[in-house]
C-alpha cells in the first residue's frame, strides 16, 4: 500500500503528462486529468486514515470510544456475554464516515472552530475538489464531468494545503512535500 506522499506523486506524475500534452499542442487526457485527482483526494484519504487515525487507535484519553469509532471507522457494540458483559467496546463492523466530516472532527477536536473552517477559502476550494472528485467517482449522465488541468493542480494544491493544516494542528508538525 502507498502513502499518501506517493499517491501525491502519482497525482503530479499524472498532472505532468497533461501539461506536456498541451504543450505539443494536443489535448490534455481526460485520464490523466482524472487520474490526478483521484490521486491527489486518495492522499488527503490516506494521510488522514494512516496517519492521523493512528491518534486514535491508542487508548489514549484524548479520544472516547466513541470518537475512536468515528475515527477508526468502526462501529460501537454492546457486549452481553462473557466476562465483559456490559461493556462497550469497538466492533468488527466497519463505519464509513465521509471524509470531510474525520477532517471537520479532528480540527474542532484540537480547538479550531469548524464555523472558522468552513468559511474560509481552503474549506471553499475542498468542497469543490470534493465534487469533482464525486462527478468522477460516481458518474450521472445527467452530470457529465467536464475538467481541465486547472482542476488537476487546485487538487493537488488543495490537498497538500489540508495535509499541511491538519499536521500543523494535530501534531505541531510541518509537513514537506
Amino acid at each position: 500500500m502507498a502513502g499518501f506522499r506517493q499517491y501525491l506523486r502519482f497525482a503530479e506524475r499524472c498532472c505532468a503528462r497533461t501539461r506536456s500534452a498541451t504543450a505539443e499542442g494536443a489535448d490534455a487526457s481526460p485520464e490523466d486529468l482524472m487520474a490526478s485527482i483521484l490521486f491527489s483526494w486518495i492522499s488527503l484519504e490516506a494521510f488522514v486514515n494512516s496517519m492521523l487515525i493512528t491518534e486514535a487507535s491508542s487508548r489514549s484519553r484524548r479520544f472516547d470510544l466513541a470518537e475512536r469509532a468515528f475515527l477508526n471507522e468502526r462501529e460501537i457494540e454492546f457486549v452481553d456475554h462473557g466476562s465483559k458483559a456490559g461493556e462497550l467496546r469497538l466492533s468488527k463492523r466497519q463505519y464509513f464516515p465521509r471524509l470531510d466530516d474525520k477532517i471537520l472532527f479532528l480540527l474542532r477536536k484540537c480547538g479550531i472552530n469548524s464555523v472558522n473552517v468552513k468559511g474560509g477559502s481552503l474549506w471553499t476550494r475542498f468542497v469543490q475538489f470534493r465534487d469533482r472528485r464525486n462527478a468522477i467517482a460516481h458518474p450521472r449522465r445527467t452530470n457529465p464531468v467536464d475538467l481541465c488541468r486547472r482542476d488537476a493542480t487546485d487538487g493537488i494544491e488543495i490537498a497538500k494545503e489540508m495535509i499541511k493544516l491538519l499536521a500543523a494542528e494535530i501534531w505541531a508538525k510541518e509537513i514537506e512535500f
